[in-house]
């Protein structure tokens, strides 16, 4: 008897927990919700078919066991000073002004490519930060793909 009442007392503390959690968890956003990098114009052609391709990628994923739910993502053209430090350093503060958190294992360059990931609930905002290459596909400009991934529950 006492191990039955012992076991709905952690099913009553797991419930209120997951309860509490469920209640501060902020609400979704939208990709339309995002900040956007001051001077930056968005991107057309070769620029949005990398994202295409790189929200297909990610389409694919598990996090954690959880199935992605659904990837946005907008391209956009900054001039080509527009240093990653400095990109990444807006969307830190502009994030973190709605509660989106990063870890640094979710950050990193590679190449060309900066890269950056925040979560917030059941998204993550990834930033890309991408310096052109050799072919000059985004003329004298810098490429910044900005995705919302939002797992399903």
């Amino acid at each position: 008897m006492n191990k039955r009442i012992a076991m709905l007392v952690v099913i009553v503390v797991l419930v209120s927990a997951i309860v509490a959690g469920c209640a501060s968890t902020p609400a979704p956003v939208t990709l339309s919700q995002l900040p956007v990098y001051s001077g930056a114009t968005r991107a057309t052609s070769a620029a949005v078919e990398i994202g295409n391709q790189m929200a297909n990628g990610v389409s694919k994923l598990s996090v954690n066991g959880a199935s992605v739910k659904s990837v946005e993502h907008q391209e956009f053209l900054l001039p080509a000073d527009a240093k990653a430090d400095q990109v990444i350093g807006f969307f830190n503060t502009e994030l973190a002004k709605d509660q989106w958190t990063s870890d640094p294992q979710l950050a990193g360059s590679d190449g060309p490519w900066t890269y950056k990931v925040w979560t917030r609930g059941s998204q993550a905002a990834c930033v890309y930060h991408v310096v052109n290459n050799a072919s000059g596909i985004f003329g004298s400009n810098v490429l910044v793909v900005v995705m919302l991934v939002t797992l399903a529950k």
